[in-house]
């Protein structure tokens, strides 16, 4: 036990403030790169968001349990802002019932729809596309996620970020790059998407079950 001072007692292995920090800035560096590594983005025709919408779900739920009252005053506005688009997402997925629904304005066509169809009025979202607004809404948690975990990091922790974010692009850039020098056929074999017009740079890890080692080495042959 330590003396604090004041009278007040804490164990000497209890962590400090400048610990937290240190805990915070590493899991951040860690999400940064699994999100690198699992494609990061917000289509939700990429395979490997399955893995990661989950684990920044967990992520937002333990860096909300570390955040002090303090850094809650310090970064109110932004919190508070982020809170208002989360929220504001989520609200468009709340069903209404029929008689609301329908004095909303563009809802003419999908009445006349039910009417002729015989759907009858069922209770419908705000939103007229319910499976992409729920993919907006869960793409936020990685934005979310990071923002949480580093609302804490000192001025010196976020140049360090700085330079992580700089070196993660170009090793994505790079890996665009050794695709286009690659064969042809299939020369996009990093990621599995609807679109292919364009290089991927870091790989989701479905590419890592679809691709034998032998194919990605064959990315740094210039034919």
């Amino acid at each position: 036990m330590a003396d604090m001072g004041g009278g007040k007692i804490r164990p000497n292995n209890a962590p400090t403030g400048i610990d937290r920090q240190a805990t915070r800035f590493w899991l951040l560096v860690a999400f940064l790169v699994f999100v690198s590594l699992t494609g990061g983005g917000s289509r939700p025709d990429i395979s490997s968001l399955v893995i990661l919408r989950p684990v920044a779900i967990l992520l937002c739920a333990g860096a909300g349990w570390m955040i002090t009252a303090d850094e809650l005053r310090q970064h109110r506005f932004v919190l508070g802002m982020i809170a208002v688009i989360v929220g504001l997402t989520a609200f468009h997925l709340i069903p209404l019932p029929p008689a609301l629904w329908h004095l909303l304005p563009g809802r003419e066509i999908v009445t006349q729809i039910d009417l002729h169809a015989g759907l009858g009025q069922p209770w419908r979202p705000i939103s007229l596309a319910p499976s992409d607004t729920r993919n907006a809404l869960f793409s936020l948690f990685v934005p979310l996620a990071a923002l949480l975990v580093g609302v804490g990091l000192r001025r010196v922790q976020l140049e360090g970020l700085l330079l992580i974010f700089i070196a993660l692009g170009c090793i994505s850039g790079l890996l665009g790059l050794l695709q286009l020098l690659g064969p042809q056929p299939g020369r996009y074999i990093f990621t599995r998407t609807l679109i292919t017009a364009s290089p991927p740079g870091c790989s989701p890890i479905e590419t890592i079950r679809r691709c034998s080692w032998q194919r990605c080495f064959r990315c740094w042959q210039l034919g």
